[in-house]
């Protein structure tokens, strides 16, 4: 009996000993922002090309006209999906978002502005350290007047179609990371601007290298682009060779969630070469590290104008402080008004901020207005303009639910000091009458200590990085603390709740004693 009471006395003297020393367990919950984000645009394999618009992302395909024609324009994929170099004709704005061969495409030709945009569910969140945005594109880049970027918005103030360059304008404040707008003077290497109160600045390029300069140059290969963004730090380039154009620090944004929007740009492609240079753009593996869903109910109508429907129906109920959000020709704020109770009433939408220089009738112009919870189908009503019939397009109902941010009131402390008045500084090649310079401002500073000196020329068909990154704080749902933990722990809390050194050190003085007295047990 005496040797079972020792026993035990150890074993409870060793568990105090030993548990002060074990990390608490995480009482905090974890916030929607540690999950992760993934989508590869997989839409399956039909027989032909398949116009989409998934169910839980955004799709915007705009153009400075009326009308949901498209210049004649050869996509790439035949019409039985073969791989390029087959191509398929199409003329209308609906297809230039497609499905083949388990991946998505974009094409889009006008001779004004032409822009497609997507926008998945889900913001990136770098409240809490970096968080990493990467996207598989193709890298054939046939035509110096089209150009792909990725948009980093705050969730109430997102562009349908934001661009630096015509149209709409760019987003009040966010980042703009380029994939090969420098493309337009033939170099194709990557670049990143920020945007405060509209002002752009150029971000210092800590690499210059082209695309070509890598031997990339396919229709068919996807390659990863990574964007690793903290509140005071940027990183944008090609993990899979070392290759990263922007590595600098930053003045803090201002907001730590944004709205994630994929964009593909068309200036008149024509003037810089005949159909068969204009581009199509291969997207997959799209991912965030640190994500947080926020709900997109598109509507079931696409384009909405007087000879055509006028009434939008949507998947699902609005949900709680949500917005309606769609383009609209016409003068800005007196074109259009909307019902959302089968036309008992109605109300003119409140516009999405625009940059000054941005505000023209016959530039689609966001709308971004709060919707009944509840609301299923909106009516529409507009008048008619000097530039022709009032055309809305693209409608769908936003909402964040949990976990989302107002708009950023505090903006950094070092924002540009001439914010823009004109439209900005890096057309494409034949622009308008007054083409800014196109390098950046800043010319790069502080180049990488130990750059590659061997580039690949022949990259790997499928290279490496194809998932959610290299490195860079990857989030995830934290791990719940093993059940012995716990037990410890709870003791802890009851003998030395405040972990006092003294005390550990009296607890390991007994658990010696205790360990005499089981050893003269034995022994007697």
């Amino acid at each position: 009996m005496r040797r079972l009471l020792a026993c035990a006395a150890v074993a409870a003297f060793m568990v105090l000993l030993v548990s002060p020393v074990l990390p608490a367990a995480n009482t905090t919950s974890v916030h929607a922002a540690t999950q992760s984000y993934t989508d590869d645009f997989n839409y399956g394999s039909p027989a032909s090309p398949q116009s989409i618009v998934p169910a839980a992302m955004d799709v915007q395909i705009s153009k400075r006209d009326q009308g949901d024609d498209m210049d004649p324009t050869p996509a790439q994929h035949g019409t039985d999906c073969a791989a390029p170099p087959a191509v398929h004709m199409i003329t209308t704005l609906a297809e230039g978002v497609f499905a083949c061969k388990n991946h998505l495409m974009t094409a889009i030709v006008d001779g004004g502005y032409g822009e497609i945009a997507l926008t998945p569910a889900a913001m990136v969140d770098f409240s809490s350290g970096t968080s990493v945005v990467s996207v598989s594109v193709s890298t054939l880049q046939q035509n110096l007047r089209d150009w792909v970027e990725v948009f980093i918005t705050p969730f109430g103030e997102t562009m349908a179609t934001p661009t630096d360059f015509a149209s709409q304008g760019p987003p009040a404040h966010g980042l703009r990371f380029s994939f090969n707008r420098a493309g337009i003077t033939a170099t194709s290497e990557g670049d990143v601007a920020r945007y405060d109160n509209f002002a752009k600045t150029d971000l210092p390029k800590a690499r210059s290298q082209s695309l070509a300069g890598l031997g990339l140059s396919s229709p068919t290969i996807r390659t990863t682009y990574e964007m690793d963004i903290s509140s005071g730090h940027i990183r944008f380039g090609l993990p899979a060779y070392n290759v990263w154009w922007t590595d600098t620090n930053i003045a803090p944004l201002g907001f730590t969630q944004g709205v994630v929007t994929l964009t593909h740009h068309s200036y008149d492609p024509a003037k810089s070469g005949p159909p068969s240079s204009f581009d199509t753009w291969h997207w997959s593996g799209f991912s965030i590290s640190n994500a947080v869903p926020f709900t997109i109910l598109n509507g079931a109508e696409r384009s909405i104008n007087a000879g055509g429907a006028t009434t939008v129906h949507f998947p699902a109920p609005a949900p709680a402080n949500a917005f309606l959000r769609f383009t609209g020709l016409g003068p800005q704020g007196s074109t259009f008004t909307v019902s959302y109770d089968g036309g008992a009433t109605w109300v003119s939408p409140a516009l999405q901020n625009h940059a000054s220089w941005a505000t023209h009738a016959e530039i689609p112009s966001t709308y971004w207005t709060p919707v009944p919870a509840g609301t299923t189908t909106v009516m529409f009503r507009g008048v008619h303009w000097w530039g022709g019939a009032w055309w809305a397009r693209d409608p769908a109902i936003w909402s964040a639910q949990s976990g989302s941010q107002p708009p950023p009131t505090n903006p950094p402390t070092n924002p540009p000091t001439n914010p823009p008045t004109n439209p900005p500084t890096n057309p494409p090649t034949n622009p308008p009458t007054n083409p800014p310079t196109n390098p950046p401002t800043n010319p790069p500073t502080n180049p990488p200590t130990n750059p590659p000196t061997n580039h690949p020329t022949n990259p790997p068909a499928e290279p490496p990085g194809t998932g959610s990154g290299s490195g860079a704080n990857r989030g995830g749902v934290a791990p719940s603390p093993p059940a012995t933990q716990s037990v410890l722990t709870r003791l802890v809390a009851v003998v030395n709740p405040k972990q006092d050194p003294t005390v550990t050190v009296i607890l390991i003085l007994l658990a010696l004693g205790a360990l005499v007295a089981v050893y003269r047990v034995i022994r007697a």
